[in-house]
């Protein structure tokens, strides 16, 4: 009796050290996934602001989305040096919660930036309110694509960019937005079923 509760023990205890294992691998590869895809999310994030802050700027003729634009570079750029310190550094990384968190509170500053700026700079005119919604929607689903391999850092900024638009868009009390998005989740539905088929 004495014989089998150690066999079953060393037993457990194998697995739990291969779980283990498994768990710290898929984490590495992961975190591999993000910093590999993270020039990419960097340049189409400055891209996108670009291009909002051109549209906005000059068809409003308000120079605050060229603020935001500024706002948008400089972060970028803090991200894209950390990016290279990473990758010069990788091979002596052992740690790399240091680093998932710092592209965790990445993803979250550039989604907070987008998500608050869409926010206080939200134009009056619906049109150009539903081209802000649709580079923001595009973004997070760009970020669907880029970032969840680690899905706080996907989470992050998915939440810290879409919410803050939303919640104005209720607020306004328009029922405009209501019927829009209604329609568009229902086609995206019915598109995501015939895909899944």
């Amino acid at each position: 009796m004495i014989g089998r509760s150690t066999t079953s023990t060393t037993r457990g205890r194998r697995r739990s050290v291969v779980a283990s294992n498994v768990d710290r691998e898929i984490y590495s590869a992961q975190f591999l996934a993000l910093y590999e895809h993270m020039p990419k999310v960097l340049a189409v994030n400055v891209v996108n602001a670009a291009l909002v802050a051109v549209v906005l700027a000059s068809y409003m003729e308000q120079t605050r989305w060229w603020i935001f634009f500024g706002l948008v570079v400089t972060l970028t750029a803090a991200r894209a040096i950390g990016w290279i310190h990473y990758r010069h550094h990788r091979q002596a990384v052992e740690d790399k919660t240091k680093w998932a968190l710092f592209a965790t509170a990445g993803s979250g500053l550039s989604g907070l930036l987008w998500g608050v700026s869409s926010t206080l700079l939200l134009p009056d005119n619906i049109v150009q309110q539903t081209f802000l919604a649709f580079v923001i929607g595009g973004m997070c689903a760009g970020a669907l694509v880029s970032l969840s391999y680690y899905l706080p850092a996907f989470v992050a900024y998915v939440l810290a960019s879409a919410l803050p638009l939303a919640g104005s868009f209720l607020l306004d009390g328009r029922t405009v937005y209501g019927h829009g998005m209604h329609g568009s989740g229902v086609r995206g539905r019915r598109n995501f079923r015939c895909m899944s088929f």
